[in-house]
């Protein structure tokens, strides 16, 4: 990885670092572009531009609680 990438993945373990959350920073900052790899294969490539447009609305407007 390199770049700007590679800047954002050490941005994000050293503010986890910083949080206290330690080693944990690491496996979550090496997963979790894979998780959104596989979210955004899952959801955006098997929905319109319509049904996302209304989803993320709708998560935008609900409460705290929902």
């Amino acid at each position: 990885m390199q770049g700007p990438p590679a800047l954002l993945k050490f941005i994000g373990k050293a503010a986890l670092n910083a949080i206290g959350i330690g080693l944990a920073a690491d496996l979550v900052v090496d997963v979790l572009p894979e998780v959104a790899k596989d979210v955004w294969e899952w959801w955006g490539k098997k929905r319109s531009i319509q049904e996302r447009q209304a989803e993320v609305e709708a998560l935008a407007q609900a409460s705290p609680a929902e």
